[in-house]
């Protein structure tokens, strides 16, 4: 039997209006008022909650576990770099349109040889096909990385939307426009995946994802379901490298590295793989906790993994789950939290690999 997840909580209209409403200015604004070193950071959240988006599409939606979205993402970051150094392209919107295109494509062939199976084997594929980039990507471009000249070079004008820069300064750029820029393709991102979700295409992956047999009973295509959700994932998990590259002005192998995709999932898992909004905030959760963490100890690997131990045990539904879980417990509901805890460890088994691996063949 597929895995079930656990049922959504209902949140009146009125108070989603104003939370969006609230967070809306607060992005809007933060420009005007933060550190530079803040813009930064936020403008990364962005950026990695598309990612968390993304493989909650998989994972939340789907029930597919994928080790290597790390490889899209790069791809994505790789792509932006190679065509500005050698094809001479310096607009930046080109550029992020290309890097989502060259994803898409990557992620067809890949889902291709993924789609087939399910749960560890699944995860086992991904993680082995972002392997086999990450030596392409690091015997052909090297180790060291490449730059990325946009919107920096001094020799060619960049342009984006209407505007053109040259020798531009990074953060100058960011704070002016990229910014927003990175907002406005997270807006239409986060519209796109709460479209999708709720469409009958993200009525049916939920149905594979539940039980594919009694799906393809009905006359589902559950490998070419799950390739368009590949495919959708892959290419906008691709977006975010894409934009990702003229903000840090450089790419590099470590990038793709198993860990990266690690991550990612973890950012699904910390916000609530349950919930639409959690990944975004498990995103913004982890990238704040990693840099302070990084600012204090190099052993910010080992705190992660004390995390996931203690969500998984505490609040196996992540954090926005066990918000909205805590907010509609009835009172006098306190007897069954043992239980709940008991069943963190069940709840990520069944997401990482299921009950019976033979189902997966």
């Amino acid at each position: 039997m597929g895995m079930t997840l656990p049922s959504s909580h209902t949140v009146s209209s009125a108070a989603r209006k104003y939370i969006v409403i609230f967070f809306i200015t607060v992005f809007v604004l933060i420009p005007l008022f933060a550190h530079d070193y803040v813009l930064v950071l936020v403008s990364y959240g962005l950026i990695y909650s598309i990612v968390a988006l993304s493989v909650n599409l998989l994972l939340g939606y789907g029930g597919l576990v994928s080790f290597g979205h790390a490889a899209f993402f790069t791809v994505g970051a790789y792509s932006v770099a190679l065509l500005s150094i050698n094809a001479g392209i310096y607009s930046i919107d080109l550029l992020i349109v290309s890097g989502l295109l060259i994803s898409l494509l990557t992620a067809l062939v890949i889902g291709i040889l993924c789609v087939r199976h399910t749960r560890i084997y699944f995860m086992i594929l991904t993680f082995a096909l972002s392997e086999v980039i990450h030596a392409i990507i690091h015997r052909t471009f090297g180790a060291a990385g490449l730059p990325v000249p946009v919107p920096i070079s001094r020799l060619h004008e960049s342009t984006l939307l209407w505007m053109t820069f040259q020798g531009a300064n990074r953060l100058e750029f960011l704070r002016g426009v990229y910014y927003y820029y990175i907002l406005a393709w997270f807006a239409l991102v986060v519209f796109i995946y709460w479209v999708l979700v709720n469409s009958p295409f993200g009525k049916t992956l939920q149905a594979v994802r539940d039980n594919e047999e009694r799906a393809a009973s009905v006359g589902v295509s559950v490998r070419r379901i799950r390739l368009l959700a590949f495919m959708v994932s892959g290419a906008f998990t691709g977006l975010a490298g894409a934009l990702w590259a003229p903000l840090t002005g450089v790419v590099d192998p470590h990038m793709i590295h198993w860990d990266i995709s690690g991550e990612y999932v973890f950012y699904a898992l910390l916000g609530g793989v349950n919930t639409f909004v959690g990944p975004i905030v498990g995103a913004f959760i982890l990238t704040s906790l990693k840099d302070a963490v990084l600012s204090i100890t190099t052993y910010w690997r080992f705190l992660m993994g004390a995390i996931l131990v203690l969500l998984v045990l505490v609040i196996p539904r992540g954090v926005v789950g066990g918000l909205l879980a805590l907010a509609s417990r009835p009172a006098g509901g306190g007897a069954l939290q043992q239980a709940k805890l008991l069943g963190g460890l069940a709840y990520l088994k069944k997401i990482l690999i299921g009950s019976d691996l033979r189902d997966g063949v």
